[in-house]
C-alpha cells in the first residue's frame, strides 16, 4: 500500500516537473509581432517602365469636309522621380494622400501609310500627380489602390516632306491634365524604409488644334495621350 502510494506521488511530481517545462517553453515562445504603423509623412523615389500610346484624327471640314485621317502609335518610355505623401492608419485600414513628379522620355511617331512620308511626332516631358490612397495592411505589407489627377508637359507636330514648301508642320505645346488610376503593394523593411511595387493607368485627355493655317486647307487635329506604368520605389517615413 506504501509503495503504490509513494508511486503515486512520484507520478503526480513527475507530471508536475513536465507541465511546469512546458509552461516555460510556452513563455519562451515569442508573442506575434504587431502591425507596422504606416501612419505618418514620407517621402522617396521610383523609376520603371511606361508605355504610351497617342491616337491621331486630322478632321478636314469645309472645302475638305470627309477628308480624314486617323493614326496611332505606342512607345515604350522610362520614368522616374520622386514622390511625398502622408498616412493616416486606423486598425489595418490605411489611407492618405500622395503627389509625385517624373520625367518621361516617351517618343511617338507616326507615318501615313498611303503617303509614307507625312505624319505626327509626339513626345512627353514633366509629368506628376496628385493622388489619395486606400490600403490593406498585414504585418509588414501594405496593398493599396490609389488614384487622381494626372498632368504632363506634352508636345506633338505634324510634319509633311512632300508639301509644296516642303516640311510644312503644324505643332501644339501644351500641359495635358486628365486623370490616372492603379494599385501596389508596399513592404516596410524597419521602422523607416520601405519598398514598393505599383501599376497605373492614365489618361491624359485630348486637345484639337485647328491647323489650317498650316496646310492652306481647312483642318483640325487631335491628339490624346494615355498610358500604362509600372514603378519600383523606395520610401523613407519621416517622424519615427
Amino acid at each position: 500500500m506504501k509503495r503504490s502510494c509513494l508511486s503515486a506521488v512520484a507520478l503526480v511530481a513527475l507530471s508536475s516537473s513536465s507541465f511546469a517545462a512546458d509552461l516555460g517553453k510556452l513563455r519562451a515562445t515569442p508573442a506575434i509581432s504587431p502591425l507596422y504603423d504606416w501612419s505618418g509623412s514620407y517621402v522617396g523615389l521610383q523609376a520603371g517602365y511606361s508605355r504610351g500610346h497617342v491616337d491621331y484624327k486630322e478632321i478636314g471640314y469645309d472645302e475638305v469636309q470627309g477628308e480624314n485621317y486617323f493614326g496611332g502609335d505606342s512607345q515604350p518610355a522610362f520614368v522616374g522621380g520622386g514622390h511625398a505623401g502622408y498616412n493616416i492608419q486606423r486598425g489595418a485600414l490605411v489611407y492618405g494622400v500622395e503627389g509625385d513628379v517624373e520625367f518621361n522620355d516617351g517618343r511617338n511617331t507616326w507615318y501615313d501609310p498611303i503617303y509614307h512620308s507625312w505624319g505626327y511626332k509626339a513626345q512627353t516631358g514633366w509629368q506628376g500627380s496628385a493622388r489619395v490612397r486606400l490600403g490593406y495592411a498585414f504585418d509588414h505589407s501594405l496593398v493599396y489602390a490609389t488614384g487622381g489627377l494626372a498632368v504632363a508637359e506634352f508636345s506633338a507636330r505634324d510634319f509633311c516632306d512632300w508639301c509644296d514648301p516642303p516640311s510644312v508642320s503644324g505643332s501644339m505645346n501644351q500641359p495635358r491634365v486628365g486623370w490616372t488610376v492603379g494599385g501596389g503593394m508596399q513592404y516596410a523593411l524597419n521602422d523607416r524604409w520601405s519598398v514598393r511595387t505599383e501599376y497605373r493607368y492614365t489618361d491624359f485627355g485630348s486637345h484639337t488644334e485647328d491647323v489650317s493655317v498650316y496646310w492652306d486647307r481647312h483642318f483640325k487635329d487631335a491628339w490624346s495621350l494615355t498610358s500604362h506604368a509600372v514603378r519600383f520605389g523606395v520610401s523613407y517615413a519621416l517622424g519615427k
